[in-house]
């Protein structure tokens, strides 16, 4: 399609040949608040954007509606520069032209866990909600693939529909998604060029002159490029001044009519269409109105229209409910690689790309879900107050870390710098969250029966089941209480079973708000003892007490020979190169040369890994095993 002559010298058919269609243009942006650029740049492009649009729909009252991609993050962004312009904002989310939520962010579904899909979805609620009105379309156009609990986790939002296009292969763009609990989702996935259609087929051309795959910007064509060019300026970009001076190649409107009929015709079971208009951190054209009426008198015996996507899924209901529409039905998750249209990729290395923002995303999660809410949630149950506004704050910083292309670390290194930077907040908040919870509701537990010299343990469960497991600890061991040797018992006086592993000399801070620190000498033990039995969002205590001669019982532990170790499940030897060999032992399966290093070379991008022609790969094969 480079070729612009061959473009436009393919035979077209004659669309009075078709069956009436109507196609609905959802004029739309997909806003990455961070890729190309770093975040603070795209806020800053964003700025442009937001007025334009929001000028554009005070200008035009027929420009139909604008879809803001499902999120709500592009909006708070702007807002945080622009309050002023609030009360537009509303009025237009109230009025319905302004199309927000229901999400926070766009994440990746196979990244971020199930809560946080939840909690997302949460928010992008209550700030849709307060700001005019939350969009109850299952819009999807973000995550490599969707996740099989997609149809339930939707359905809990009073949301019936679900809108993707990447990790499906159906016959038609219409299907029902049911979940594992029987939840079903009447779907839609896009049709030839996926969430680009209008804009490659016609828009681009009728405005620019250029074809879907043309990516060279001539000189000539004008628009006033401007760029910083000093010495420090070395990878500036060019920026257009002037957008608007540009042509309008209405002798290209005819053959694109006619090729998005022809060809989203045969993706679309029903005579409904539904066609993008707009493309990655795009901005609406003022042009798009008068061109869809010129592209109208192309199109005898059809119709096209500006819509949304409510009143495309809305119709497709309708015909679904009265039996004119018999979808495909979907199960599991939708990975598919091989697509249905362009642009579909999963981009699966993604999953293991910049690991340290995985490392940092799933401490976040951990660090808020598992530690800072639910115990300051059980310390509200016994009358304190509940840090919302801290826990508000550490969410606000997880759903600037869960954009797709963020959290998948596809984009611009100060990406992850900035994503790290959020995510010490959140671990620093969260931590200190979780330990005043805990520190308040140790205060109401009764330990009166300690004496003086001796040292609690409280065993703290955040789980809603009993769990026994074997907790490790450093203990620290007042000089002034004199310990010479101790066992850790508890409230029965059961002994613990108990592994030590180091003991040494330790001054620790004591922190008093009325009073200056203080430095606490102790003999710091560091061990692992076995606590059984712990109510779900409950504790026990254990007591250090003092005992003369203590002769540790040994834990049990997994090692039946020289590098050799083994459960009830599992075997597993350590090979001389360092490998490991791994028996099921229920089923008889071997794994032999497992869990070694590789070291290879890199030729890709932040999606996709790609092998040098020359590639040079060193393993850890030859290093002995000790």
């Amino acid at each position: 399609m480079a070729d612009k002559a061959a473009w436009r010298s393919e035979p077209l058919p004659d669309v009075t040949e078709y069956p009436s269609k109507e196609i609905h243009i959802i004029s739309n942006t997909h806003w990455d608040r961070e890729w190309v650029y770093p975040s603070a740049e795209t806020r800053l492009l964003l700025l442009d954007f937001m007025d334009n649009m929001l000028d554009l729909l005070d200008a035009q009252p027929e420009y139909h509606s604008f879809t803001m991609d499902s999120q709500t993050l592009c909006i708070q962004d702007y807002l945080d520069f622009r309050p002023e312009r609030r009360e537009q904002i509303e009025r237009h989310v109230k009025s319905g032209r302004l199309i927000i939520g229901p999400w926070c962010s766009l994440p990746e579904e196979y990244i971020v866990n199930g809560e946080s899909i939840v909690r997302n979805l949460v928010i992008g609620h209550k700030v849709s909600e307060s700001l005019g009105g939350v969009s109850k379309i299952g819009y999807t156009p973000f995550s490599y693939g969707q996740t099989s609990q997609m149809p339930q986790i939707y359905r809990g939002f009073d949301i019936d529909t679900i809108i993707f296009y990447r990790g499906i292969k159906t016959a038609k763009s219409e299907f029902i998604f049911r979940g594992a609990d029987g939840s079903e989702l009447l779907g839609m996935r896009f049709g030839a060029l996926s969430r680009f259609s209008y804009f490659f087929y016609l828009f681009r051309m009728v405005a620019y002159n250029m074809t879907r795959d043309e990516a060279l910007y001539e000189w000539r064509r004008g628009s006033l490029p401007f760029k910083l060019a000093g010495d420090h300026h070395e990878n500036a970009h060019f920026y257009i001044c002037d957008p608007d001076d540009d042509g309008w190649w209405t002798e290209n409107i005819e053959s694109g009519a006619k090729r998005l009929l022809r060809d989203e015709s045969q993706h679309f079971s029903t005579k409904y269409i539904a066609s993008m208009q707009g493309f990655d951190s795009s901005e609406p054209d003022p042009r798009e109105v008068d061109l869809i009426k010129e592209t109208q008198k192309h199109l005898p015996g059809h119709v096209i229209k500006q819509s949304d996507l409510k009143t495309f899924m809305d119709l497709l209901r309708k015909e679904y409910e009265e039996g004119r529409l018999k979808p495909e039905v979907i199960e599991g998750e939708s990975r598919n690689p091989n697509s249905v249209g362009k642009w579909t990729h999963l981009f699966g290395d993604v999953i293991s790309s910049r690991v340290r923002i995985k490392l940092m995303n799933n401490a976040n999660e951990q660090n808020v879900q598992r530690r800072a809410e639910p115990w300051s949630a059980i310390s509200l149950s016994m009358g304190d107050a509940y840090p919302s506004t801290v826990i508000d704050e550490c969410w606000d910083n997880i759903m600037k870390n869960h954009p797709h292309d963020t959290i998948c670390g596809a984009g611009v290194d100060q990406m992850e710098k900035d994503m790290i930077a959020r995510g010490e907040q959140v671990n620093l908040f969260s931590m200190g969250l979780y330990r005043r919870a805990l520190q308040r509701i140790q205060t109401r537990i009764d330990n009166s029966d300690l004496a003086e010299n001796e040292v609690g343990l409280t065993v703290f469960n955040p789980s809603p089941f009993t769990r026994s497991e074997v907790v490790s600890v450093f203990l620290d061991l007042p000089d002034d209480c004199e310990y010479e040797d101790f066992t850790i018992r508890d409230e029965k006086g059961n002994v613990c079973e108990v592994q030590d592993v180091e003991y040494f000399p330790w001054g620790i801070l004591v922190r008093n708000l009325r009073d200056v620190s203080l430095q606490l000498h102790s003999e710091r033990a560091r061990l692992h003892f076995e606590a059984k039995d712990i109510p779900p969002f409950g504790y026990r205590t254990y007591v250090v007490k003092h005992e003369p001669d203590v002769v540790w019982k040994p834990m049990g532990h997994m090692v039946t020979g020289v590098n050799q170790m083994e459960n009830e499940f599992l075997r597993v030897k350590f090979n001389s190169d360092g490998t490991l060999r791994m028996e099921n032992k229920e089923t008889g399966d071997v794994f032999d040369g497992m869990h070694y290093l590789e070291d290879a070379g890199e030729n890709g991008h932040s999606w996709m890994h790609e092998s040098p022609n020359r590639d040079e790969i060193i393993t850890s094969h030859a290093a002995p095993c000790h």
